[in-house]
């Protein structure tokens, strides 16, 4: 399987991505604005939208199995980098269970251990 890595930075008002893969590639986004706020972080497995002309919806969840989340970490308003489970804003962290508008589950985050979670695919 790939292995990816992420890291987001911040630098004035620029938000920089950047996605490595241990297959060799990389992809570098950078977005500036006013108004950018610092103040949450996501760690998120989800499915691609596909825009036409008019109109956006939801590609089907892709079964990837169960996929980990390893050195999950922020730095949230200009901090230090910490693991996610010691983020209690909002009694955080939070965890974000996929669901078709009927309730059936199409993706299952398992507990967050320090900086580790995992993502189980139920349903696309």
């Amino acid at each position: 399987g790939d292995t990816l890595t992420s890291e987001i930075s911040v630098s004035g008002s620029t938000f920089t991505l950047q996605l490595m893969s241990s297959r060799g590639w990389h992809f570098t986004s950078s977005q500036s604005g006013s108004g950018l706020a610092q103040s949450s972080a996501e760690a998120i497995a989800e499915s691609p939208e596909i825009c036409g002309f008019f109109s956006c919806s939801l590609a089907p969840l892709a079964n990837f199995g169960t996929m980990t989340f390893n050195g999950v970490q922020a730095a949230v308003n200009n901090g230090a980098n910490a693991p996610f489970g010691t983020y209690t804003a909002d009694n955080g962290p939070h965890e974000i269970i996929a669901e078709t508008s009927n309730g059936t589950v199409k993706a299952q985050p398992s507990a967050l251990s320090g900086t580790s979670f995992s993502e189980t695919w139920h349903h696309s």
